[in-house]
């Protein structure tokens, strides 16, 4: 898990490097209102996924479905606004593709110290749960970003 943690942050990097910095920036944002709103509204979505088997497994699936359909509808406002009003940029400095990738890599990491944290709350069992709640790397992102766990009800 670590080696797939690293790695994906640094594809996320690279490739990220070509995306308009508006775009990266309403990701970001829309992850940072997704995790609390989700927070609130996943005990509602958890009773549909009961049938799954499992410990822990239906707040899990009711946790990440709410957020990736907060984030998703936060960041289709996003974009439509910024095609509105901001214009693109053709031609971007190599400054602004590092800044883009930074807050990619920071996106994702918010991403997955949420899916550590969350598998810490409700503990999920198989291998992923033990490889996420085992992986040394997804810990020290934690506690470099405690303000996700701040920002989660549980």
């Amino acid at each position: 898990m670590n080696i797939i943690a690293i790695l994906l942050l640094c594809v996320v990097f690279i490739a990220s490097m070509k995306q308009e910095l508006a775009r990266t920036v309403s990701a970001v944002v829309a992850h940072l209102i997704a995790i609390p709103l989700a927070g609130i509204i996943y005990v509602r979505l958890a009773s549909s996924f009961s049938f799954l088997s499992g410990n822990n497994w239906d707040n899990f699936a009711g946790f990440f479905v709410a957020k990736y359909s907060i984030i998703l509808i936060i960041y289709l406002v996003f974009i439509l606004l910024s095609k509105r009003f901001i214009k693109k940029v053709q031609k971007q400095g190599i400054f602004i593709r590092l800044t883009g990738g930074v807050l990619s890599a920071l996106n994702s990491s918010i991403g997955m110290v949420t899916v550590f944290l969350v598998i810490k709350a409700y503990p999920i069992s198989g291998w992923f749960g033990r490889a996420v709640s085992g992986s040394s790397v997804l810990d020290w992102l934690a506690t470099n970003l405690s303000f996700v766990e701040a920002m989660l009800p549980f």
